[in-house]
């Protein structure tokens, strides 16, 4: 079997959903075309909306509308032939079903991408709409697409709609990704980028999210650093000083990174983003980024530790 390719080359369709009709603004979109209240869901022309989400939906959508794309979306959903339902999660797993033509979107998951820039729980719900707007207008090109692997993007159904979602993302003024990872985090609203979490201390915690975000560098084609070790001083509070090595996402308000030592180890020093680093999320996969002892990050290694940092990929 010949290996999984980074990326997939060829992907059709990243020119995103078809235009709107001229002049069409997000506020022409968001008036009710059925609201009984014994319905579970709120209708706006083919998209059904559950009742309790109704509110942020509608919040996102106005934030949503700054983007031309997100307009050409919802007005494309909306005069479908078939009706499309968003229902409400609390787990962050933000993902569309072809199978029920459903959305299932947490208004309060946001996310870190791997440059160390975020997106809005919003921006999550617009890349939802962006496969059920294939699969609606190109259903075979979405099957098919689908099922052809990458690294860096998982398939190439997901290339094609990351390649659209940077379009409006920078358009937005948010963060965009090169690949189908990122660290979800609780946000204090659908278009808010501020965390609610406030940094991870469990040790199980953060031994489970920093292997969770190595797994992911590992699938999508990325150098992680090494697994933390058995010992209790494997994965420490930051003693602030300077340090360098690759860094990991814990969540919207902690990271993490590896600084390894002259014995063929090391450990991973647990920062604060908010106490430690000014609120500035580094990147990852810079394997010798460096963090001064006044936690600013750079480019530039620790001329101490960057003989010992981990190799680039």
């Amino acid at each position: 079997m010949p290996p999984t390719p980074l990326t997939t080359p060829g992907v059709q369709g990243t020119e995103g959903p078809p235009a709107a009709p001229a002049g069409t603004k997000m506020a022409d979109l968001l008036t009710p075309t059925k609201d009984d209240p014994k319905d579970p869901y709120v209708h706006f022309g083919n998209v059904a909306v559950e009742r309790g989400l109704k509110d942020d939906w509608v919040k996102a959508q106005s934030y949503l509308g700054k983007s031309n794309e997100a307009v050409n979306s919802l007005y494309d959903l909306e005069h479908g032939k078939k009706e499309l339902k968003v229902d409400k999660i609390n787990d962050g797993n933000d993902r569309y079903n072809p199978h029920d033509n459903k959305i299932y979107w947490d208004p309060n998951s946001a996310m870190v991408n791997a440059d160390g820039s975020k997106q809005t729980a919003a921006n999550g719900l617009l890349h939802e709409q962006g496969h059920a707007t294939e699969f609606k207008n190109h259903e075979d090109r979405y099957l098919k697409q689908r099922t052809e692997a990458n690294m860096r993007y998982n398939n190439a159904e997901e290339q094609r709609n990351i390649t659209w979602e940077t379009k409006y993302s920078k358009e937005l003024g948010e963060g965009t990704r090169q690949d189908h990872g990122g660290t979800p985090f609780n946000a204090k609203g659908p278009t808010s980028l501020d965390p609610v979490d406030h940094a991870l201390t469990d040790p199980a915690q953060l031994r489970a999210a920093i292997n969770g975000e190595r797994g992911g560098m590992t699938n999508h084609g990325y150098n992680a650093p090494p697994e933390p070790g058995a010992g209790a001083d494997a994965i420490v509070k930051w003693d602030g000083k300077p340090h360098s090595g690759p860094v990991v996402h814990v969540d919207g308000s902690t990271v993490a990174q590896y600084v390894a030592d002259n014995k063929g180890g090391g450990q991973y020093q647990v920062y604060d983003v908010a106490k430690d680093l000014g609120g500035k999320m580094p990147p990852e996969n810079q394997p010798r980024l460096s963090i001064d002892a006044h936690g600013n990050f750079g480019a530039k290694a620790v001329e101490h530790d960057a003989a010992v940092g981990v190799g680039g990929r």
